[in-house]
């Protein structure tokens, strides 16, 4: 499958959003399958259990209901020594401006890069984990 039959968008939710997490860290990530949230929408692809080391996770949630967005979160544990973790969110809602945030549990060690300002009714967020050593 190309990476744009992968990213394709839904036609029938009325907002949508693709989350890729690309790992540039020499660990592994694991999900934290409590940390899982969509408050508001549906998973239409649920986020990888793991994300292997040089490699991206995918996953994407839409709206489910009339005049609704969809939002969510996510963690991931780094498999290094520390059991650090990442977080990345997402939030495309019906009415107002896409947004998107995360985090790492040591700054010292990595680095989250988020996608900055994302438009569009069905949006396409990339994170990127990057490791400082």
């Amino acid at each position: 499958m190309s990476d744009l039959t992968s990213r394709k968008q839904s036609k029938d939710a009325a907002r949508s959003v693709v989350v890729t997490l690309q790992n540039n860290t020499p660990y592994d990530l694991e999900l934290n399958s409590n940390s899982e949230s969509l408050p508001d929408g549906k998973w239409d692809d649920y986020p990888p259990t793991v994300i292997r080391s040089g490699e991206r996770g995918e996953w994407k949630s839409e709206s489910d209901r009339f005049g609704t967005g969809t939002y969510g979160s996510v963690s991931y544990y780094i498999l290094d020594q520390s059991r650090n973790s990442v977080s990345v969110s997402w939030d495309d809602p019906y009415n107002g401006r896409n947004s998107d945030g995360g985090g790492v549990s040591d700054n010292n060690r990595y680095k989250l890069d988020m996608p900055g300002s994302i438009d569009g009714n069905n949006a396409e967020m990339d994170f990127t984990l990057r490791y400082l050593g």
